[in-house]
């Protein structure tokens, strides 16, 4: 039997964790663009390293949906009589949940350190673009905890 409570306490830790790594790029966004507006000769610009940055930021967007799917899919092992059921639903979500954001936050963050190397605001455009979709998608929505935890009953 899952404890709703146990969920719902571990689904509001799991919603402040993702603000709070959203809220990292935005204040990183934020310094990015005031320093730039006080730079007086932006850069002539090194198209490999946006290409480099735009392929990393393609990759680790898919990659966090296809890391999420394996981690939700994964058949767990025998479970540990010491852990409840409640804490090993917890555990599975809290990480299909974090490594997502975990790679889409290094593909905003590259994307800000490309665009601050070449003095672009336009360049952090895509890393922006990037960053909303994953942490939209991969935002932790109790209902689809809820879920999870009953029809897969781990």
């Amino acid at each position: 039997m899952i404890d709703e409570n146990y969920l719902r306490k571990q689904h509001k830790q799991a919603m402040i964790i993702a603000g709070a790594m959203i809220q990292g790029c935005v204040l990183t966004g934020a310094v990015f663009f005031f320093i730039v507006k006080e730079s007086a000769n932006p850069s002539a610009g090194n198209d490999l390293l946006r290409v480099l940055a735009g392929i990393f930021q393609a990759a680790a967007l898919a990659g966090s949906f296809y890391a999420r799917r394996i981690i939700l899919q994964k058949k767990p092992g025998e479970p540990d009589p010491a852990v409840s059921l409640s804490v090993r639903v917890a555990r599975k979500l809290n990480t299909a949940m974090l490594i997502p954001y975990s790679l889409v936050e290094g593909a905003v963050l590259l994307g800000l350190v490309a665009a601050f190397m070449d003095r672009s605001p336009q360049d952090f455009i895509l890393p922006a673009v990037v960053g909303v979709i994953g942490f939209a998608a991969h935002f932790p929505k109790y209902h689809e905890w809820e879920t999870f935890a009953r029809q897969h009953n781990i």
